[in-house]
């Protein structure tokens, strides 16, 4: 039997009580029909009450029992799916009625919870900290299952809006032991203790993680435990508790697509960069608009999670508010598409750009208003991937921490809060060989948000003065090189935040903004140098003045990725690209025997017009997606001495020694490069 994280689809199945016979054989009935490769239940209800006879537990479910569990386990196993157990990280309702004084006590937040869930929710730094791992071990061992999936792995409320926790009396003694601070009442960005608390909670958080995963380990190490990121885009960062940073453990890292498909790229990479040694994976809803679950989900939707996960490295692992056999259909279409590509999930990506997603700038920053940094980490991978060039993404420990070598242009964008450690590590960089890019207002902040007499890059990048700006940027190409590339786009008109700078004498000014208040640019219009490079050691610096990557998010052009592309490939050659449109993404990975893995994804996002409703965020269905005709995929180290399909086995011609033609993409193809 495959492990949980060997499987190529995984679906979740849930229940307030203890599975049925019944239940169970209609379960299997619906996995052996749509080919669904491992399952969650659960041993616990939604509210974290165990549903067998917990000896750690208190007030369990009044049928608890352990036979239903194991005719469950036992039955699945007998076709070869692990199931693992769903588990809401924080909500034990047991517990809770058992110790009310254990339950979370909610920081005072813009939204007020659900008096109804909240005292289901028990904090860690009560005695429940150390009963959980306990009751992992449980799961594991006494009930047989095969890992856990928790859900909700965080430091906060879920019901509504993640009011962040914990003020109880546990939470200030740990806090003044561990800080010699007290612990704020509420969320107030002027108080020291409270930029101290939110740091201080993540550590709490990762506490807990690593020591359910430990405590797993030593009963049964083969067991796969995993945790869901709720920290991702819209409006959900800080009061999570759960941090951006490596942290290693051996487990898997997941989160939701939340109905939006063609996000599946970017979560994969931020997932990635927690360095978890199990995999990543996002769950995907099978419903077609909102919360509203269908018997008939849209397939193409569904696949196209599929491959948008698969493309960039992870699994989209679903739920269903039917039954497996009602939406088998959809399932077998899904495990269609990722079986066989499974295999090329893994290997080391072809490395180009790497982009910094900032927890503190997210923090200190942007604080309430998330948006502002999440817009920037995903409008960066957007126009890299509308540009065909690699993405990756780190975090800020990155910087201190890690060999940056391997990449050979990091993203650093408009990462206002930076400290002086990852300042140093960034020189370092370039001055070894890299490519740093940067934007805006990056360094004007230390990394608790607090302002810099100087801004910390402004050396580095070659900046002598800031100042403020009136109106909205235009940039104007006059590098003649840069020019000539983007002859027809002289002109880059933004509608962003930008900052007016004076550049040191040394750079190379490749354009200038204009600051522009009136609808036209006139002569009178202000201007300053705002795109440069400078040379640092072996290195380069590229600095725009211009917020340009939540620009690209929000209000995309073609000239914006024209000159973005343009520029980058100037200063660095890919070692990989392709010549295709824009809605073909790319990602290439080496695999163990050194060949190649390209993956190409014609992923166009909705061919619906409009939202449903069209002011909404959600854009439902894909609609259809048209074959993509002869792209062509270019090395530009070394020469290609075959080229096939890993799906169909057929083989490409190749061009010159580094150039493959791909007469068709329909939607996902990986193409296999021997070098």
């Amino acid at each position: 039997m495959k492990k949980y994280e060997e499987c190529a689809t995984r679906l979740e199945n849930r229940g307030d009580a203890p599975p049925t016979k019944e239940y169970v054989d209609a379960l299997v009935e619906g996995i052996l029909k749509s080919g669904v490769e491992a399952s969650w239940h659960s041993g616990v209800s939604p509210l974290g009450r165990a549903l067998f006879p917990s000896k750690v537990y208190p007030n369990c479910h009044p049928k608890a029992n352990f036979e239903s569990f194991h005719y469950l386990i036992e039955e699945l196993h007998k076709v070869g799916r692990p199931v693992i157990s769903w588990y809401p990280l924080n909500m034990a309702a047991g517990v809770a009625e058992a110790h009310p004084d254990w339950r979370m006590q909610f920081v005072d937040f813009d939204y007020k919870p659900d008096p109804e869930a909240t005292v289901n929710y028990v904090c860690f730094n009560s005695p429940y900290g150390k009963l959980l791992p306990k009751f992992a071990i449980e799961l594991v061992k006494d009930v047989g299952f095969d890992g856990i999936w928790f859900d909700g792995a965080t430091f906060s409320n879920h019901h509504t809006n993640f009011q962040p926790g914990c003020k109880c009396d546990f939470c200030r003694k740990r806090f003044k032991k561990d800080t010699g601070l007290d612990l704020p009442e509420r969320v107030d960005y002027e108080s020291h203790n409270f930029r101290i608390w939110v740091n201080w909670r993540y550590e709490v958080l990762m506490d807990v993680w690593k020591r359910i995963v430990e405590a797993v380990e030593v009963v049964k190490p083969e067991a796969t435990v995993c945790f869901n990121n709720y920290r991702r885009r819209p409006l959900k960062p800080w009061n999570t508790a759960i941090p951006m940073r490596k942290i290693k453990l051996n487990a898997i890292m997941s989160s939701e697509l939340d109905a939006f498909p063609f996000q599946a790229d970017i979560q994969m990479k931020i997932n990635q960069a927690y360095g978890f040694k199990k995999g990543v994976e996002s769950w995907w809803p099978l419903h077609n608009y909102g919360n509203a679950w269908a018997p008939c989900p849209d397939k193409l939707t569904a696949v196209q999670a599929v491959l948008g996960c698969i493309s960039a490295g992870g699994i989209a692992s679903c739920g269903t508010g039917e039954t497996a056999k009602q939406a088998a259909l959809v399932l077998k279409e899904m495990e269609n598409a990722a079986a066989p590509r499974f295999p090329y999930l893994g290997g080391r990506t072809i490395e180009y750009a790497a982009i910094v997603a900032s927890q503190q700038t997210m923090d200190f920053w942007a604080k309430n208003n998330a948006n502002k940094v999440w817009d920037e980490i995903h409008g960066a991978n957007e126009i890299l991937l509308h540009s065909h060039l690699q993405s990756s993404v780190i975090f800020e420990d990155h910087l201190e921490k890690e060999n940056l070598s391997k990449y050979p242009i990091i993203i650093l964008g408009n990462m206002v809060c930076i400290s002086k450690k990852q300042a140093k590590g960034l020189k370092e960089y370039v001055e070894a060989g890299g490519v740093l890019f940067a934007c805006d207002q990056v360094g004007e902040l230390d990394e608790l948000g607090y302002p810099y007499r100087k801004p910390i890059l402004d050396e580095l990048l070659g900046i002598v003065s800031r100042d403020k700006t009136k109106g909205v940027p235009a940039l104007e190409i006059k590098d003649k090189k840069l020019l000539s590339a983007c002859r027809e786009y002289p002109y880059v008109s933004l509608q962003t935040s930008h900052t007016m700078v004076k550049p040191s004498s040394d750079v190379v000014v490749l354009g200038k903004i204009y600051d522009r208040i009136k609808a036209t640019i006139e002569k009178e219009t202000k201007n300053y140098p705002g795109l440069w490079k400078r040379k640092i050691g072996k290195g380069n610096i590229i600095y725009f003045s211009v917020d340009l990557f939540t620009n690209y998010l929000q209000k995309p052009t073609p000239a914006m990725q024209q000159f973005f592309k343009t520029l980058l490939t100037s200063i660095v050659e890919p070692k990989v690209t392709i010549e295709a449109p824009i809605i073909v993404t790319m990602n290439v990975r080496e695999q163990k025997d050194k060949i190649w893995a390209a993956h190409l994804h014609n992923n166009p996002g909705s061919s619906y017009r409009y939202p449903n409703p069209p002011n909404d965020v959600w854009l439902g269905g894909t609609g259809e997606v048209v074959p993509i005709r002869d792209i062509i995929l270019k090395v530009n180290i070394g020469l290609i001495q075959s080229a096939k399909s890993a799906l169909s086995g057929k083989s490409f011609e190749i061009i010159n020694g580094n150039r493959v033609i791909v007469p068709e993409l329909q939607l996902q193809d990986i193409i296999l490069l021997e070098l």
